[in-house]
This record gives C-alpha cells, structure tokens and sequence, in this order.
C-alpha cells in the first residue's frame, strides 16, 4: 500500500501546490505592472495608477486561489451518504455503488477481506465483503460502479 500514501499525499499537495503557483504568477506581473506603469507615467500619477492596479490585482489572485482550492477540494462523503448495496448469492458477491467519475479515475482494488473503491475528487473506500472472493469484473455507467466477484 505505499504506492497509495505517496499518490494521496501529491493529491492532498496539489490545491497548495498550484495556490503556490498562483501567487508567483501573480507576483511576478505586479513587478512587470509596476515596473510598466512607473516608467511611463511618472510622478504622483504613475504612483497612483500602480496602486490601483495591484490593488485590483491583488484581489483577482486571491480569488483565483480560492477557486483553485476549492475546485481541488477533496469531496467529502460521509458513510452515511455514501450510497452502495452489497449482495451475496450462492457463488459470487455484487457491490454497487454510486462513485464519482470521471471514468478514467474509478478504480477497484481486491485485497484478503475487503475491497478499495477510488474515484475522481480523491474520493476513496474501503468495503468489508462478506466472504473471500478471488477475482472481479467491474462496469462503470453514469456514476455507479458495479463490481461483479466470485467466491474463493
């Protein structure tokens, strides 16, 4: 399992990762403003202009790192809200449940006694199955997951 501590560690240093990024950007064209606007417009006009402007600036790259960080929030669902039902027949166990996409992101993951669901959004479970089974076939389709698994 360590290859899941060092991906869920990036995805939970990504939203800091890119607001770190924002605020370089940011920094770095208030520099090149400042810099345009005292040079052309000098004395108290100039000193004016380049006020506004940073002022103004400033507050579009906080507003872009609140939505970036937001954007990247993890989701959080609760495991009362989460909605799955698993079944057990005679020779295989079914789980459905509702996981969020995008397709390329959901993922399975068959251990002893349980089994991992990802999704997009870092979203992340972990099932006890009520018997051991030995292998799955799963079916995404409009944000339910079907894993299909035989018994041991």
């Amino acid at each position: 399992m360590g290859w899941r501590s060092n991906r869920k560690t990036f995805e939970e240093d990504l939203p800091r990762l890119v607001s770190l990024a924002v605020l370089i950007l940011g920094l770095i064209i208030i520099g090149l403003l400042l810099r345009l606007i005292i040079r052309e417009q000098r004395g108290l006009l100039g000193v004016l202009l380049a006020g506004v402007s940073i002022a103004v600036l400033i507050y579009w790259i906080r507003e872009a790192r609140r939505a970036v960080k937001e954007e990247l929030k993890p989701i959080a669902v609760s495991e009362d809200h989460w909605i799955y039902e698993v079944m057990e027949g005679d020779e295989d166990v079914t789980l459905v449940a509702q996981v969020p996409g995008p397709e390329d992101e959901v993922g399975v993951n068959l251990l002893e006694d349980s089994l991992e669901v990802r999704g997009g959004r870092n979203f992340y479970r972990k099932i006890r199955l009520p018997s051991r089974v030995r292998n799955y076939r799963t079916t995404y389709r409009n944000g339910v997951l079907e894993v299909k698994m035989r018994k041991s």
